[in-house]
């Protein structure tokens, strides 16, 4: 396998029964300065750097362990990082689980290039406004503020949701997160996009008769059974299947509940697709252990969502790595207060865009209807994006 500058695809093995899609993130890195002008591209600030010469280091994906450089020179390998030596190729060796895995990586290096640097989002964009979301929620807190609940006796069906949580005023909205499932106990995790409907990774599926269990605000327990789900009836956009999987409960959650609105494809309005050098914008997600976690997302395309580790900056001290048994867990965004699903864990740092599969997903819910003999009239509800600027 080989990847190339440009975050390739790396195909890796399953991951909680799955597969795994990974990228490598390539870093610029200015050797030789020359001139610079600021430019705004697609609510992005840009530096654009004229005759300067740029090498690109490159970040392998979280997933890979115990990695070594085999083969080749044109790079050093520190932690996770290829810095760039000189121009040509390294091998790099490593382990995902208990599978070896090669990488053949290129480093290039660009002389008299005109290179474009993102820097920062424009004040009022959309990616402004989500990392404004966590930056105010996250003021004055530390690690101790991740957890969603105090108290989770999974045994005694007993919850307290934890005042202190960093994301403590979104405890309503958070409802839609199943907290137990009678299939994989804290694993499996499912999450309520209409009052009788969920969403899971079909990858690490939820079978019919299971009991999932969901957490009000005030700490009171709703338990509802899966009686149809859509495993068999997979559905594509563009040729390309998703990992989501829809389930049927058995009758409507109470109001207590809210099931989570999703982000659609009118994103790309108001967004630009890839943030790689611009830092990631701010992604809400949980945990197999109901943290609140903030990995930021990286690049956003119709076919999936890629997201990192914060690893350093604003977001660092509220990062953690995505695990087996995480598999199906939400990635939200939080817009103007409300959640928006944007994607399920399907990888270590990818899952598959909602907004791509919207009209799938609603014909699903309906498919499952009928096999069950109700007629809900349930669809998914997007957020609305229409305060944002186009870009």
């Amino acid at each position: 396998m080989k990847i190339l500058y440009g975050a390739k695809k790396l195909e890796s093995p399953p991951f909680d029964g799955g597969w795994i899609g990974a990228q490598v993130t390539p870093v610029d890195r200015m050797l030789s300065a020359g001139g610079v002008t600021n430019v705004i591209i697609r609510g992005i600030n840009v530096e654009r750097h004229t005759g300067v010469t740029f090498v690109t280091d490159q970040i392998l994906p979280a997933e890979l362990e115990d990695c070594k450089i085999t083969k080749g020179t044109a790079a050093t390998l520190a932690g996770s990082t290829l810095s760039f030596v000189g121009e040509g190729r390294v091998r790099v060796t490593g382990r995902v689980g208990n599978r070896r895995v090669a990488l053949d990586v290129d480093m290039i290096q660009r002389v008299g290039d005109v290179v474009d640097v993102r820097i920062s989002y424009v004040a009022g964009t959309f990616a402004d406004g989500l990392n404004s979301e966590a930056l105010v929620r996250i003021a004055g807190k530390d690690r101790s503020s991740m957890p969603v609940f105090t108290t989770q006796d999974h045994a005694t069906s007993t919850y307290v949701r934890n005042p202190d949580c960093w994301a403590a005023d979104l405890h309503g909205e958070l409802t839609c997160a199943s907290a137990w499932n009678s299939m994989g106990g804290h694993t499996r995790a499912g999450t309520l996009v209409t009052p009788r409907h969920t969403i899971c990774a079909r990858h690490y599926p939820i079978p019919n008769g299971t009991t999932l269990r969901f957490i009000a605000e005030d700490n009171t327990v709703h338990e509802r059974s899966v009686v149809q789900h859509s495993y068999g009836l997979q559905f594509d956009s563009h040729g390309v299947s998703s990992d989501f999987m829809v389930l049927l409960l058995d009758s409507d959650l109470p109001a207590s509940i809210k099931p989570c609105k999703i982000l659609g494809n009118d994103v790309f309005d108001v967004a630009e697709g890839s943030y790689w050098g611009a830092g990631g914008f701010a992604g809400l997600s949980l945990d197999k252990q109901e943290l609140s976690i903030i990995n930021p997302i990286r690049s956003l395309d119709w076919r999936r969502v890629t997201y990192a580790p914060a690893l350093d900056g604003q977001f660092a001290d509220f990062h953690e790595h995505i695990v087996s048994g995480d598999s199906g867990n939400p990635m939200f965004l939080v817009i103007n207060g409300e959640l928006a699903l944007c994607t399920t864990f399907t990888t270590r740092s990818s899952g598959s865009f909602v907004g791509t599969y919207e009209a799938g997903i609603n014909g699903v819910i309906a498919t499952l209807d009928g096999m069950e003999g109700v007629s809900t009239g349930y669809t998914l509800t997007r957020v609305d994006l229409s305060g944002f600027p186009a870009v």
